[in-house]
């Protein structure tokens, strides 16, 4: 004649509505993601969304690391490629979907085209690691930022795979518990 604990009295309830209106809880589910879905399609969505990718404890640095990986990648590959940097800014700002990155990569071709170091307008934002944004005025000033670049982008995807594999090990027992 113990009382359940409010967990487990909590978890019976819930069953308990489930399965007699089972079909609102699956409304109400549909029509969220269908909401989500446009809302997401929205330039104002998308911005929120990018925003809270970003902000997220741990996932946001995750997320950052691999957007700054990419960008690397990408704009070491044009500059190597004898892409003009102004062209090599634009498509890179292209490539990225992370909208506060394409907004950053404009304004890195904007400072460029004005005379300015790509390193300065890295070091003007929180989306670039201070590291990678040292080693980009260091390539700059040696004359080398496409292979730099690459180099960089090598490194970071490196420190990724070990961050996710770390993340993952953490996760995993996560999921075994809650099947």
């Amino acid at each position: 004649d113990v009382a359940l604990p409010p967990t487990t009295a909590a978890l019976v309830g819930l069953s308990g509505w489930l399965t007699q209106y089972w079909y609102i809880a699956l409304g109400g589910g549909a029509a969220t993601v269908v909401g989500l879905w446009v809302w997401l399609r929205t330039p104002g969505g998308l911005r929120a969304w990018h925003t809270f990718i970003l902000r997220l404890p741990k996932i946001g640095g995750l997320a950052r690391n691999f957007t700054t990986a990419r960008l690397a990648r990408l704009l070491g590959g044009l500059i190597q490629g004898n892409v003009p940097i102004l062209d090599a800014l634009g498509l890179t700002a292209h490539a990225v979907r992370n909208c506060h990155y394409v907004d950053l990569m404009e304004r890195a071709r904007e400072a460029v085209s004005k005379g300015e170091t790509l390193s300065s307008v890295f070091r003007q934002t929180d989306l670039i690691n201070p590291a990678v944004y040292e080693a980009v005025h260091g390539g700059e000033q040696t004359g080398q930022i496409g292979p730099l670049l690459l180099h960089l982008a090598d490194f970071l995807d490196e420190e990724n795979e070990v961050t996710l594999k770390s993340l993952t090990s953490i996760i995993e027992p996560v999921i075994l518990i809650i099947m």
